[in-house]
């Protein structure tokens, strides 16, 4: 090969190179563009996420001042409640009246606590009434097969009482 073919060689390879490395070259600069729109996409998203947000935010603010207020009116109202509770007039006619059945009511809610047991507990109620009415009646049973027992001794000891009568009127 003379020298000039490989000049030319030489040339035609640098030429190849050089128009690969403007491909890449061009691909490279590339790059940066093709980041920046996607940073874009991402940042209107992050802004319409960051808009949802506040919204969100001052729903919820405006529904905490909302149940503040409330609270400061229930407390409000149970301040004002408490308060005629303890000036109610002591000097009302009627004021004993209402303590002494104040007074009687607990009475009764004493005297009703054993009898609302059973309404609690209507099935303990009936297992009980079941178990005594068994009770009886074995009781009922065994009575009367003692009473039978009794009759068939108070028979013999009276035969044998006769007995004895007879023998001591024989002897004297």
């Amino acid at each position: 090969m003379s020298g000039e073919e490989t000049r030319r060689r030489e040339t035609y390879r640098d030429k190849y190179l050089e128009q690969k490395f403007r491909g890449v070259e061009d691909q490279i600069k590339a790059i940066p563009t093709l980041i920046n729109a996607q940073f874009l996409a991402v940042d209107v998203k992050l802004s319409r996420i960051e808009d949802h947000v506040e919204r969100t935010n001052g729903r919820v603010n405006k529904h905490d001042s909302e149940i503040e207020e409330l609270n400061e009116r229930v407390d409000g109202t149970l301040e004002w409640a408490h308060h005629v509770v303890d000036t109610r007039p002591s000097g009302c006619p009627s004021f004993e009246s209402i303590n002494k059945v104040a007074e009687r009511v607990d009475k009764l809610e004493d005297k009703l606590e054993d009898a609302m047991f059973f309404v609690r507990h209507p099935k303990l109620f009936v297992a009980i009434l079941v178990g005594a009415v068994l009770f009886m009646l074995g009781m009922f049973i065994v009575n009367t097969h003692n009473i039978r027992n009794f009759k068939i001794d108070t028979q013999e000891l009276v035969e044998s009482f006769h007995e004895a009568v007879k023998i001591m009127y024989h002897v004297l």
